[in-house]
């Protein structure tokens, strides 16, 4: 029983953990984006 909890409560954290670390990505890739866009734009 133990190890059935154990096992559901790191599936339950990687399935939160997921999210927010492709979340974070995305923004960073939006932002890299437009940090280049700015520089060409002040080219």
């Amino acid at each position: 029983m133990r190890a059935g909890t154990s096992s559901s409560r790191a599936l339950q954290g990687a399935a939160g953990l997921a999210p927010g670390t492709s979340l974070v990505s995305l923004e960073s890739m939006t932002y890299e984006t437009e940090s280049v866009a700015s520089v060409d734009a002040s080219y």
